[in-house]
């Protein structure tokens, strides 16, 4: 049997992998810590979303709660990113004052 062609591209996969696996760990830890609060009055967001409960007063799983916070990480990232853009193309191309 031949093998397999060798390729940059597994040793990226293979390291995105033990990126994201080394990322679940810490949300989790985050997550279970957050749970051991018995949902106490906070501002922070992971604290609301462990105590927030649907009609049926179910709560989000640990794998639902961690990709509720990779989903504000993403999407605050690529704000933040886009407005810094588009403020450093307004005072490049902007009129002179």
């Amino acid at each position: 049997m031949p093998q397999p062609a060798r390729s940059p591209w597994n040793a990226l996969s293979k390291a995105c992998l033990a990126l994201k696996d080394e990322l679940d760990a810490l949300l989790f830890e985050h997550i279970v810590a957050t749970r051991a609060e018995r949902c106490s009055p906070s501002a922070r967001i992971l604290a609301m979303m462990v105590c927030a409960r649907d009609a049926d007063g179910a709560g989000l799983s640990d794998e639902q709660l961690r990709d509720e916070l990779i989903t504000l990480i993403t999407a605050g990232h690529e704000t933040t990113a886009t407005a810094i853009a588009w403020g450093v193309e307004l005072s490049c191309t902007g009129p002179a004052s």
